[in-house]
Parts: C-alpha cells; structure tokens; sequence
C-alpha cells in the first residue's frame, strides 16, 4: 500500500488524530497522558506554542488515515559568540500495523532535509539504549551518556555551579524560558538558582543545572515530594550522588547530527551544558 508523506501542518489546532497514534503505538507508556483533552493541550504548547517557531517534521498517512509522525522542536544554542538554530528530535511513532516497513527512517531523512533548507545547524535528542542504534543508523554520533545524580538539599544552594560554557540563546532566553516553565501538568520553583520541576504524571522531582537570576520567570506552584531530586545533564555536578548503573532508570546519551559544516564542534560533550530543560522530560 502506497503511503503519503506530508509535512507537520496544524492550522486547525485539532491534535486528536496525533494522540489516537501515540496511545496505539505505545500502549503501556506510563509518561503518555491517557485523556485527549489533556494530551492535545500538551501538544498544542509542544508544537505551536514555542517562540521560536512550531515544530519541524513530517507526517505518514495511508488512505487519510495517520499512520507514522517525527516532529523535531526548534532550540537556540549559544557557544561563545556563535548562536546555532538546532532541532531536539523528540516525537516520534508508527502504527503497529504498519511497522517494519521503514516509515520512521522516511520521515526522519525528510525532516533532516527539511531543516537543511531551513537553514538548522543541527539536530539533537536523548536516547535510550533501544533507540542509539537506530539514531546511529540515521547518522547521528553518540557523545556520550548523561551523569545521573540525587541531590542534598544543602548543596543545590551552597555549591557553587559549574561555569557555562554553552546555554540558550541570549535573544531569546528569557521569553523561550518562559514557555519552557509553561509546561502543562508540571509544577515549577527556584531553590537558590536552580529550577525544580515536579511533573504530575511522574513520582520524581526533577533539579536543573542552569541558573536563572529572573526568577519571575518561574511560577510558585510547587507540590512537595522527597526532598531528594534527580539531576540528568552534561556535567557532574559536585556534592551530588551519582547513581549506581544498576538503579538508574534507562541510560541516556547525547546525540547530535550535524546539518551545517559551522556545527562539527558540537560533536564534543564537553562543548555541552545541557540539562532536564532542554529536553521535554519534566
């Protein structure tokens, strides 16, 4: 059976057809919110709400009917005087039925072309261990997995953090930030000058590496949890715990896939300062 693919378009704002797809293709998925209303509210600030432009992707359909989706979230990187317009790979799913034909490997190298033309420097996402391979076959390298570590309490204020060496582009960091913080079904608050998320859907609270001096920026709506928190990012933060292997929930790497010749320096960890906040985890 012929497929079509199109390009992500949603001029009506109607995500229900996306959300049939996702709930048929990861079933037993305890992160996917099971009622329509909510995941399409979740999808609309996903997809369209981001200041710096709605998302880049591609969808598959047979017969009218949506079959497979890919969609990429534009970011802005900054590195030295260097600002970089870059893509977080995050949504991807195919129909059961329709797997096995090489659907998701369509719809990525048509996104990756897309962004080309859109003038991306490159593409970026954390993946698992089931999905590296995968990545890899599209071209991606693997800089390396992300440090895993509990906080205590006394030291998300008292240590001092690590110098930045790469963040969110300037122009728009704090307009961008505060979409970032507008996540729905999460709750966020500043400790020192770190940001805290506690997501509804998820038993965890969630520490940030980056600091922020605006801290208007992030609402006050915090529930309490364990004074205990996850931190996942680029950087060993000192004073924290790391987890041991066999406790950690999935191991995670830092891809990337460079669309532009200007963004090879990235394929170094150590040119990273990434945490839970630029990628959708919490």
């Amino acid at each position: 059976m012929k497929l079509k693919y199109k390009i992500y378009q949603n001029d009506k704002g109607d995500f229900s057809q996306y959300f049939y797809l996702f709930k048929k293709a990861f079933p037993y998925s305890k992160q996917l919110i099971c009622k329509k209303n909510s995941y399409q509210e979740y999808l609309f600030w996903l997809y369209e709400k981001n200041p710096l432009g709605s998302v880049v992707g591609f969808d598959a359909y047979s017969n009218d009917i949506l079959v497979g989706h890919y969609a990429c979230v534009p970011v802005h990187w900054k590195l030295g005087s260097k600002t970089y317009k870059s893509l977080l790979s995050l949504n991807t799913a195919v129909d059961p039925n329709f797997q096995g034909q090489g659907i998701f490997t369509k719809l990525a190298l048509k996104t990756y072309d897309l962004a080309q033309k859109l003038d991306y420097d490159f593409v970026y996402g954390i993946s698992n261990q089931n999905s590296t391979h995968g990545f890899y076959k599209l071209g991606f390298e693997i800089l390396g997995p992300l440090h895993m570590q509990l906080s205590i309490p006394w030291f998300e204020i008292n240590k001092p953090n690590i110098i930045i060496q790469e963040g969110l582009s300037n122009q728009l960091a704090c307009e961008f930030l505060k979409w970032r913080l507008n996540r729905p079904f999460t709750n966020y608050r500043c400790k020192g000058s770190r940001i805290i998320s506690n997501p509804e859907m998820l038993p965890i609270s969630f520490i940030s590496k980056k600091i922020t001096n605006d801290t208007s920026v992030v609402k006050q709506t915090f529930k309490f949890r364990s004074p205990l928190k996850l931190y996942i990012g680029t950087s060993k933060q000192p004073g924290f715990i790391t987890l041991p292997k066999w406790i950690r929930p999935v191991p995670l790497n830092l891809i990337v896939k460079c669309l532009n010749p200007s963004s090879e320096i990235l394929k170094s960890i150590e040119n990273w300062d990434l945490d839970y906040l630029d990628f959708d985890l919490a």
